[in-house]
C-alpha cells in the first residue's frame, strides 16, 4: 500500500514551486526590459548614420533588412511584457477583479496553487519563447549590419 506524503510536505512543495515560478516570471521580465534597452543602441545608430551617409546599394539592402529585424526584435519583446488580462485562472487577480465579494472568499478558500502553478508556468515558457525568438532575430540582424558595414567600408 502506498502512502501518501504527510500534507505539510505538500504545502511546503506547493509553495516553494509557485515561488520559483514567479521569479522565473519576474526573471524573463527583467530580461525583455534589458533587451529592449539593448536593441535601442543598435536601431538608434542606424537611424543617426544611415540617412545621411552615401551607401551603395548592397549595404543599404542589407542596412535595411537589419533595421527591419531589429524593430521585429522590438515588437517580440513588446509582446513579451505586454500584460495579459482576459479572464484568468482561478486563484488569480485576474479573476478576482470579476468576482463578487461572495465568489471571491469561495475562491481563496479553495487550495488552487496546483493550477496556478501550471498556469504561471505556461506564462514563463510564452514569454521565455519569445525572448528567445527576439536574441535570434537581433542576432541574424547585428550579422546583417555587420556584413553591410563591412561593404561600406571597402
Amino acid at each position: 500500500m502506498t502512502q501518501s506524503p504527510p500534507t505539510s510536505n505538500i504545502d511546503n512543495a506547493l509553495d516553494a514551486a509557485l515561488a520559483e515560478v514567479r521569479a522565473e516570471i519576474g526573471r524573463a521580465e527583467t530580461t525583455a526590459g534589458a533587451l529592449l534597452t539593448g536593441l535601442g543602441i543598435p536601431f538608434a545608430v542606424l537611424v543617426a548614420t544611415v540617412p545621411d551617409a552615401e551607401i551603395e546599394t548592397a549595404a543599404a539592402v542589407l542596412l535595411g533588412i537589419a533595421g527591419t529585424g531589429l524593430m521585429a526584435a522590438m515588437l517580440v519583446v513588446l509582446l513579451v511584457i505586454r500584460p495579459r488580462f482576459r479572464g484568468g485562472p482561478c486563484g488569480t487577480y485576474r479573476l478576482w477583479a470579476e468576482c463578487t465579494p461572495l465568489q471571491l472568499r469561495e475562491d481563496v478558500a479553495t487550495d488552487r496553487r496546483a493550477e496556478l502553478i501550471i498556469e504561471l508556468s505556461k506564462a514563463a515558457k510564452r514569454k521565455y519563447r519569445g525572448l528567445r525568438l527576439s536574441v535570434d532575430i537581433t542576432a541574424m540582424s547585428l550579422t546583417g549590419m555587420v556584413f553591410a558595414m563591412v561593404l561600406a567600408l571597402t
